[in-house]
C-alpha cells in the first residue's frame, strides 16, 4: 500500500489501521525528518514501513518517489492519494485568498490545484507501473460535486476537487486495460486538523469505513464517485 499524506490526518490512520491488520505501507510526505508519529510506526513495525519523501507539487520529488519505491517492491495494491490542502489563511482568519469570493488571488488558488489535482495525477502516473491490477483511491471531498453543491465559497478547494473528480473519471478508462480501479472517494467531515474539531465524523471511524469499501472494490466499480459509506455520489 502506498499512502501519500502518511505523515498527518487521514493518512496517518490509515497507515496505522493498515498495519494494525499486517499490511506493508510505503508511506510518502514532505518532510520525513518531521514525520515523528510515522517514524514511530516504523520502528514499531520493522519490515513493513518505509517512509518515502515525496512533495506532490514537485516533479523531480515525484520521480524519486516513484523510483525509490520501485526499489522496495514489485507491486502496489492500493495507491491512496490523500495529500490534499484547503489553502493558507491570512492574518485575518475570516479571510482566505482562495476561499472568499472577493479576496481570490490566482496563486493562491493555483497552489491548491497544484496539490490536490496535478499532484494526484502525476502520482498516479509516476507509480502506475507498479499498479497492475491494483485500486487507485483519490480521496475527494463532497464539496467537489456539482450536485450536492447548496453554497458558495471555497472556491478553489471544489474547484480542485471536482477537478479530481474528473482526473479519476478519466484515470479510470486509461487503466481499465492493465485492471486497475480507480475512484474518488469523499471520507466525510472528518475531525482532522483539516476537518477541525466541529466535524462529526471521528477519524478511526471514516478510516476503518474507507479500507472496508476500498477491500471491496472490483473492476465494476471503476470511475465511480463513492463516499466512507460506500454509497455513490452526484458528480
Amino acid at each position: 500500500m502506498f499512502v501519500t499524506g502518511a505523515n498527518r490526518g487521514i493518512g496517518l490512520q490509515l497507515t496505522k489501521q493498515s498495519l494494525a491488520r499486517g499490511d506493508r505501507v510505503l508511506g510518502a510526505c514532505r518532510r520525513p525528518a518531521a514525520a515523528l508519529e510515522l517514524a514511530g510506526l516504523r520502528d514499531h513495525h520493522p519490515g513493513r514501513v518505509d517512509i518515502i519523501e515525496l512533495d506532490v507539487t514537485d516533479e523531480e520529488s515525484i520521480a524519486a518517489a516513484a523510483r525509490a519505491s520501485a526499489a522496495l517492491v514489485e507491486h502496489i495494491d492500493v495507491l491512496f492519494n490523500i495529500a490534499g490542502t484547503k489553502g493558507n489563511l491570512t492574518e485575518d482568519p475570516f479571510r482566505n485568498l482562495s476561499r472568499t469570493f472577493g479576496d481570490i488571488d490566482a496563486v493562491s488558488m493555483a497552489s491548491i490545484y497544484a496539490t490536490n489535482t496535478i499532484g494526484a495525477l502525476l502520482v498516479v502516473q509516476a507509480l502506475c507501473p507498479l499498479l497492475t491490477g491494483g485500486t487507485i483511491v483519490n480521496l475527494t471531498s463532497s464539496m467537489g460535486s456539482n450536485g450536492l453543491m447548496n453554497r458558495g465559497d471555497w472556491y478553489a478547494y471544489r474547484a480542485s476537487k471536482a477537478a479530481l473528480n474528473i482526473v479519476s473519471r478519466a484515470l479510470s478508462f486509461d487503466l481499465r486495460d492493465r485492471g486497475v480501479v480507480v475512484v474518488a472517494m469523499h471520507p466525510g467531515w472528518v475531525k482532522t486538523a483539516m476537518g477541525t474539531e466541529d466535524a462529526p465524523l471521528p477519524l478511526a471511524e471514516s478510516v476503518s469505513s474507507l479500507l472496508g469499501v476500498v477491500d471491496g472494490l472490483t473492476l465494476d466499480d471503476s470511475g465511480t464517485f463513492l463516499n466512507w459509506r460506500g454509497e455513490t455520489l452526484p458528480w
